[in-house]
């Protein structure tokens, strides 16, 4: 069976829209035509596709399940139509960034800033999306790049670090840890914690766990999506954090601790698709940013995925 994508698009506006005559002024033909095309497809299908009666039309069985796979095509078909036109036109073409929730505010703008000196007019569509989310992306190809937190585990993908932070806690000034110059995690046991979401970045969070468990240091943790939650329960007393010095730098009534016994990174890296054609992405490799890295190659060390492990609440 071969199908049009052109009766397919018709199909699709009608079967949204469940109004021929409306369905026919978004796709700019008249309604006995758009009607006439319908009739194709379900001629083609072998099926109707839609029930008509006196108050309008509504899908068949056979209409719901073709709809949900011709928006999948359909899709597929833009996103390739949209990779032909950047590659036709080179240079001035859209460029789809994904930006995990915490990565620090000031890299995006880094890392777009030598893509737009070089190609001044490259529209860059930002969308926030959890590291998972993009991995997702990526591989399906509706994402160009990636900013995600590490560690990830994806052959399909290659991996720049961009950030490396190191983490310590962030307290209350009215705590007692905040009159230490340094902090073990022995001192740690029974707080409560305030962290990301673990769905943001799954295998980050499970090996912040994982710090604590190995180290048999009992706590509560409750998550927060938002800085201002965060920051507003650590200054009110109310929990602790794990956080890099910028992240809550000049909040008032919090200071930050180093670790004492325990070096706990946090990567930030570029993500693409080795096989996305982009002019534009190749481009925006070339002048990405390398991290300080400790290892000297700047580049992330193999992944590696830790058991997972859950905090014991008290």
């Amino acid at each position: 069976m071969n199908l049009e994508l052109r009766l397919l698009r018709y199909f699709a506006v009608a079967a949204e829209e469940l109004h021929f005559g409306r369905a026919a002024e978004r796709l700019y033909i008249s309604q006995p035509a758009l009607s006439q095309q319908i009739r194709v497809l379900e001629e083609q299908v072998g099926m109707p596709l839609f029930v008509r009666g006196p108050r309008g039309v509504s899908l068949t069985g056979a209409g719901e399940t073709l709809l949900a796979e011709a928006r999948e095509l359909l899709e597929r078909s833009d996103r390739l139509r949209e990779s032909m036109e950047q590659l036709r036109l080179g240079a001035s073409g859209t460029l789809r960034v994904g930006v995990a929730p915490g990565v620090p505010a000031d890299l995006l703008p880094a890392v777009v800033a030598a893509l737009k000196q070089r190609e001044p007019d490259v529209r860059v569509v930002v969308r926030e999306l959890t590291t998972p989310v993009q991995v997702t992306e990526l591989r399906e190809g509706s994402l160009d790049l990636g900013l995600l937190r590490e560690p990830v585990e994806d052959p399909q993908l290659s991996r720049r670090c961009l950030r490396i932070e190191h983490l310590g806690v962030s307290v209350p000034s009215g705590h007692p840890l905040a009159a230490r110059d340094e902090v073990t995690l022995k001192e740690l046991e029974g707080e409560r914690f305030i962290c990301f979401p673990r769905v943001w970045a799954p295998s980050l969070h499970d090996s912040l766990v994982q710090v604590l468990d190995e180290a048999q240091v009992t706590t509560e943790f409750e998550a927060s999506e938002h800085v201002s939650t965060t920051q507003g329960m650590v200054a009110a007393g109310l929990a602790l954090t794990f956080s890099a010095p910028p992240w809550l730098q000049n909040a008032e009534g919090i200071v930050w601790r180093p670790l004492a016994d325990a070096r706990i990174e946090v990567r930030t890296s570029a993500a693409w698709r080795p096989r996305n054609a982009s002019p534009l992405l190749r481009t925006l490799v070339e002048l990405l940013p390398a991290a300080a890295d400790t290892h000297g190659s700047g580049a992330p060390e193999p992944a590696r995925e830790g058991r997972r492990a859950k905090p014991r609440n008290r």
